[in-house]
């Protein structure tokens, strides 16, 4: 077998060459998202960040299956079915966001609040695969992470308590 050295150089190179590749359908893409998000009063930043956590959530839960030589296609498919389902949500969430503000006046981040959601739910599942493989999880990301996990379910609760008996 033939080993190459690769310089920075050549690195450099190799690397621009993947980021300029699919580069129109990456924009497109972007664009897609960063419109939805827009038009649905929502932060760009937080879909983008809730599409990053789902990933690692995903590479993670797939290295611990391969890894305890429990892999499931049916779970796998579970996995790969979580971003349309997340983005169906988001738009369902966003469409009633923009619903509330437009019928009654009423702008409240739903959407924000449930990215929020989202990337609290999947940080405990990538921490739990993260424990699992072994890695070190700081005590004190875990309760950040858990505390703000139950405060956001007791604001969304709170929230639903209050104008539920309106």
């Amino acid at each position: 077998m033939i080993q190459h050295n690769v310089g920075p150089v050549d690195g450099l190179a190799y690397y621009t060459q993947s980021l300029l590749a699919w580069w129109p359908q990456k924009v497109a893409i972007s664009a897609v998202v960063g419109g939805c998000t827009q038009f649905f009063g929502g932060d760009v930043v937080l879909v983008w960040m809730v599409c990053a956590m789902w990933a690692a959530d995903f590479a993670f839960g797939l290295t611990e299956a391969l890894r305890r030589g429990r892999f499931s296609c049916r779970l796998f498919g579970r996995g790969v079915l979580k971003l349309p389902t997340y983005c169906l949500y988001l738009a369902l969430v966003g469409a009633v966001s923009v619903s509330l503000s437009r019928s009654m006046g009423i702008s409240l981040p739903l959407l924000d609040m449930f990215c929020a959601y989202l990337l609290a739910t999947d940080a405990v599942s990538v921490m739990g695969h993260m424990i699992r493989l072994g890695l070190p999880v700081p005590r004190t990301l875990r309760r950040v992470i858990l505390r703000g996990q139950a405060k956001i379910q007791h604001s969304v609760e709170t929230l639903f308590d209050d104008h539920g008996g309106q």
